[in-house]
């Protein structure tokens, strides 16, 4: 939801997964008045994607789009499990490059445009972190591109797509792009 980093600000107290990425889903309202912040989204998404996809991520390369809440969450997540490299990239390039640079010193992260992305480049995931699903739009056109052979070999269709929104309208977006 767009209202992850407002609700960060907000709040009066903020658990560890929800400081590292200065963002929050989940807050607590305290008797006394504190409001607890915490982040749920990364770890459910990376287990998700380990435990039912059968996808471990270490080692892997990673296109993450987007940079907002879902985004932050979504690659201190991954992060913690070892990838080779997670690719930020985003609408607004700036915000690309500073979430991979507030985030770096944890892994290799690189942050960009979908213009700098390279043509050839490929990735053993590609994960969405934008708000396009939940607004019924498409991911960038031929962003499926960037999909390495080997994974697209192992692909099972109806099986092997997950989208932030988890909705089934969202996945034939995605068949789309």
């Amino acid at each position: 939801a767009p209202f992850k980093l407002d609700a960060f600000a907000w709040a009066t107290e903020r658990m560890e997964r929800a400081a590292i990425v200065g963002a929050t889903n989940c807050l607590k309202f305290e008797p006394d008045g504190r409001v607890l912040a915490e982040m749920f989204d990364g770890v459910g998404l990376a287990n998700d994607i380990e435990s039912n996809l059968g996808f471990g991520l270490r080692g892997k390369r990673v296109l993450l789009l987007g940079a907002g809440g879902a985004a932050r969450g979504a690659l201190a997540a991954f992060l913690e499990r070892g990838p080779a490299e997670v690719v930020v990239v985003n609408r607004t390039a700036d915000k690309a490059t500073d979430l991979a640079r507030h985030l770096g010193e944890r892994g290799k992260v690189v942050g960009c445009g979908y213009a700098e992305l390279g043509r050839n480049e490929r990735f053993d995931l590609v994960v969405n972190a934008t708000s396009a699903s939940m607004k019924g739009e498409l991911p960038p056109k031929g962003i499926s591109r960037f999909i390495s052979d080997a994974v697209r070999a192992r692909l099972r269709p109806g099986r092997d797509e997950l989208d932030r929104a988890y909705q089934a309208a969202a996945k034939e977006r995605w068949r789309q792009a």
